[in-house]
This record gives C-alpha cells, structure tokens and sequence, in this order.
C-alpha cells in the first residue's frame, strides 16, 4: 500500500472540549444520513448538497428536538430565512374540517352529488370554487346516472318457439 492509498485519518486531540464537539459532529452527521433515508426517501449515500430546501426543511423540522437550528442550517448549508419560508408553506391545511365533511357528505350521497349540491349540503359559508378544488384534490367525482331502457308499452316480448 503506498502512502497515496492509505486512509486519511486526523490526529486524535487529547482535548476534552475538542472530542466532544467532534463527537456531536458526528453524531449529526449520522443522524442526517438516517433521516434522508427515512423522510426523503433517497439513498443513504446520497449527497445533502443535492436535497432541494424543501426536503432539507424537513430534515431540519425532524431533527430540531435533538440539534439547535443554527447547526441544522450551516451543516445542511441552507439560509435561515429559506428554511423560515418552506417551514411556514409546509403550514396546516386551513380547510382540513372542510374536507372531511365533503368526504362523509359525498359518502352518504353514494357519490352522486355535484359540486353545487355538496356547497348546499355544507351550509357553510365558503366559495364554490373551493368546494370544486377541494373535489378535485380528494378524487370526489359524481357518478352520473345511466338512461335506463325502457321497452316500448303495447308490444310483447318474443317469445321462443314451443315445441
């Protein structure tokens, strides 16, 4: 093995304080690479520098009980006020007790009413446009009934031959 192909190893530091914030390093690092694997859903080798500000919100969102914010944001190399910005568009959804009354109503109806009859049926005081967009969002689509065949009156069915 030549000295170009042995492993680059740091001299250890007898330095308590130096170990610590080393071991805290590490600690981090491993932790990220956990979490990219459980929230983001990428490969555990995966590059932070390549994760878009989103997901690295939501790595940072994961891991703020264990690590302050300040280290989350300089190791993940996003600006704080990035991470203030996808962290307040990641907000709660403000017509969620909308949905789930669109959702039973539309069960109860058996699917068949439109949007116009679902805004009606709420007897809430909210825009029509919403209520579509909200169908849309939750795949509510209206079944629309089939013209059933009617046989003409007067007229009797033929019959098959007897023998």
């Amino acid at each position: 093995m030549t000295e170009k192909d042995k492993p680059r190893i740091r001299p250890v530091s007898d330095d308590v304080g130096e170990l610590r914030r080393r071991v805290e390093e590490l600690e981090l690092e491993n932790a990220l690479m956990r979490e990219v694997v459980d929230v983001v859903k990428k490969d555990p080798g995966a590059s932070l520098r390549r994760l878009s500000n989103r997901e690295k919100t939501r790595l940072i969102d994961r891991l703020r009980p264990m690590f302050s914010l300040n280290c989350l944001t300089r190791r993940l190399m996003i600006p704080l006020s990035s991470y203030h910005y996808h962290h307040a568009r990641a907000g709660h959804d403000k017509y969620s007790d909308i949905r789930v009354r669109m959702r039973a109503l539309f069960k109860e109806s058996s699917s068949r009413y439109g949007y116009r009859r679902l805004h009606h049926a709420l007897d809430l005081r909210v825009s029509e446009k919403i209520v579509r967009r909200i169908m849309r969002e939750e795949g509510l689509v209206a079944r629309i009934p089939t013209a059933g065949v009617t046989a003409p009156t007067g007229v009797r069915p033929r019959q098959p031959p007897t023998t």
